[in-house]
């Protein structure tokens, strides 16, 4: 099942019902649980994700557990204060670990229209975070601008990390379309906005369905809001790809 193919009548009840105030009255209402998560449940599997309350818990077991605090190369994208990336910094003190965070740092490119948040929300006014540790970095401006540069001279060396916190479709398609290529088994996105159907979960079920690509859900938090998915088969074949 492919999210855009959801009716528009759907859509729009994913987009407004929540503001409503029925939430509100009925927040542990099984009804409203089952039509906003519906179209989650039913395209992608959960039944191996473990449950974790927080992001980082979710965090400290894909670190701890997943990886074993293994040498890894993140890839943030979407960065805005830098909560994230520093905490991963300080999470996996692996010495051969190194950060890298892209942002405008100028707000969202165009407008969230699904969380009804206008062009330039979550700017920073183009100032990045400064975090004391000489393994993490910045890339400044636009992905689809910064990422293509970034890559020509990519070598990864550990395992890929890839946190996505893009919330558009068009970002989060774009660096995962980008980042195919390094993209190989073993490894791991995080996205930090999975539960909107029609941006982060609509992407990767579009670039999955377009390069064969299967995954596996291995953690998830409350409303499937913050989800790490395991790369489990890249049918793709790039000679030049980590390995």
């Amino acid at each position: 099942m492919n999210v855009k193919h959801i009716p528009m009548s759907y859509k729009q009840i994913l987009r407004h019902f929540f503001r409503s105030t029925f939430v509100s009255f009925f927040p542990n209402s099984v009804i409203l649980r089952k039509l906003s998560f519906y179209p989650i449940e039913k395209t992608v599997d959960f039944k191996k994700s473990r449950f974790f309350q927080t992001r980082n818990d979710l965090y400290r077991y894909v670190n701890g557990t997943l990886l074993d605090n293994c040498a890894i190369n993140y890839l943030e994208f979407g960065v805005f204060k830098g909560e994230t990336i520093e905490f991963w910094s300080k999470l996996n003190n692996n010495p051969a670990s190194n950060f890298v965070g892209f942002d405008t740092f100028t707000g969202l490119p165009e407008g969230w229209d699904s969380r009804g948040l206008p062009q330039g929300y979550f700017s920073t006014n183009g100032i990045a975070p400064s975090i004391d540790d000489g393994r993490v970095s910045f890339v400044k401006g636009l992905f689809q601008q910064t990422l293509p540069p970034f890559l020509a001279s990519f070598k990864p060396a550990h395992r890929l990390v890839i946190h996505n916190d893009s919330d558009l479709y068009s970002s989060t398609l774009f660096t995962l379309l980008s980042l195919h290529p390094f993209m190989v088994n073993g490894t791991i996105i995080i996205f930090d906005e999975f539960n909107d159907v029609l941006d982060e979960l609509r992407a990767l079920l579009d670039y999955s369905s377009s390069f064969y690509i299967n995954f596996e859900i291995v953690a998830h938090t409350a409303h499937y809001t913050q989800v790490a998915v395991l790369l489990t088969k890249n049918a793709a074949i790039y000679p030049n790809a980590a390995r």
